[in-house]
């Protein structure tokens, strides 16, 4: 498993953020079943991590 994140300066107060992540589950059925039970619950921890990273970012940015 694994992620990598890039961040690309798009102008003078904007970044874009780019993130890969890659994981593995067991093969089969039961690897398939997993995957189709993760595959929301990954999506909203990515939407978290966005958020909270973002929330930081914008608020250390702020406060100079």
């Amino acid at each position: 498993n694994w992620s990598t994140w890039e961040f690309v300066a798009e102008g003078p107060e904007a970044t874009k953020v780019l993130v890969k992540f890659s994981y593995e589950l067991p093969g089969g059925l039961a690897g398939r079943a997993l995957g189709r039970v993760l595959e929301p619950i990954v999506g909203m921890s990515l939407r978290h991590s966005d958020h909270a990273l973002r929330t930081q970012i914008e608020t250390r940015y702020k406060a100079r």
